[in-house]
């Protein structure tokens, strides 16, 4: 079906008008998988009221496409459903959707931005990988988790809107998303997963939540632009090279934390001055290292408990 544009949000066909007719006919509620795979002539798209789903590799790879409109009534956007619309620029998503599916909008180098409804309660991996021209991501408030890889590789990413109910934010999840420069993570937040904005290499500023429990391995490994970090009480858990090779001038880490991890503050060349509460008992092989330039640690306990500490090499 191949139709046109002559007015906003009027479209006329001008193939496959019998295709389309013996369709509603039909009463077809769902885009079938494949439905227009590799198709060279789609150039726009909005789907009927009433389609409830869009099947997997439905368009896929259609190459001059550049706008989609998903209607309300459409509950789940399949696997790699317009995954390599390589002119794709314009996504509407309709308030009803709930699910989106595994790479659905991968590689869509020309998507500048999206606005994911509060109906949705699912990104599967890799959703929107390598979007590199994605400047504007907001989430909506229905969703709990994000899954791994959902923005990997979006290195146009500047503004980042994470909602208000998200609990954990998957492996990779914006890995590499070089352009950010500020992060605001909600207050629901307990779970930053691993690598997950590891190689943000413009991230200067992070607001944690004090909802945080676990800042996963390598999380922000890499963020050499990043000077300052303020941990809650509640962030016991700081993996292995959670913060390797960032630009940290200072770090206080929060009562209640008992093993700094291989590596986790590895790499920080900037860094100065260390806070550690006495509730440390272990400090694994090289935590610390390459930190030249520190110029004082405190510790909240006596002499005698900070010999008690289990240090490993390279803590020098």
């Amino acid at each position: 079906i191949l139709v046109r544009e002559y007015g906003e949000g009027r479209y006329q066909i001008i193939a496959g008008e019998r295709r389309y007719r013996a369709c509603k006919m039909a009463g077809l509620t769902e885009i079938p998988d494949y439905a227009f795979y590799n198709s060279t002539a789609l150039e726009s798209l909005t789907i009927p009221s009433n389609v409830t789903a869009i099947g997997k590799y439905a368009f896929r790879n259609c190459k001059k496409l550049t706008s989609v409109k998903i209607p309300n009534g459409v509950t789940s956007i399949g696997p790699s459903t317009f995954s390599w619309c390589v002119a794709l620029t314009s996504v509407t998503i309709g308030n009803k959707v709930e699910s989106i599916g595994e790479n659905a909008f991968a590689e869509c180098a020309e998507l500048t931005s999206i606005v994911i409804p509060d109906s949705v309660k699912t990104i599967a991996t890799y959703a929107f990988t390598k979007c590199t021209k994605l400047a504007s991501v907001t989430l909506g408030n229905g969703m709990q988790s994000l899954s791994d890889y959902a923005f990997y590789e979006c290195k146009g990413l500047t503004s980042l809107n994470l909602g208000e109910s998200l609990e954990t934010i998957g492996t990779g999840a914006f890995t590499a998303c070089e352009a950010l420069t500020t992060l605001v993570i909600p207050d629901s937040v307990k779970t930053i997963g691993e690598s997950a904005f590891e190689g943000c290499k413009s991230l200067a500023s992070v607001d944690l939540p004090e909802s945080l429990t676990t800042i996963s391995s390598y999380a922000f490994f890499g963020c050499d632009s990043l000077k300052t970090v303020t941990l809650f009480p509640n962030t016991t858990n700081i993996e292995a090279y959670a913060f390797y090779d960032c630009a940290l001038e200072s770090i206080a880490l929060p009562k209640g934390v008992a093993t700094i991890y291989e590596g986790t503050f590895g790499e920080c060349a900037a860094l100065k001055n260390i806070f550690i509460p006495n509730t440390v008992k272990t400090v694994e092989l090289g935590a610390f290292a390459g930190c030249a330039k520190i110029e004082s640690v405190f510790y909240e306990a006596s002499t005698n408990v900070w010999y008690g500490i289990t240090w490993y090499e390279d803590n020098d």
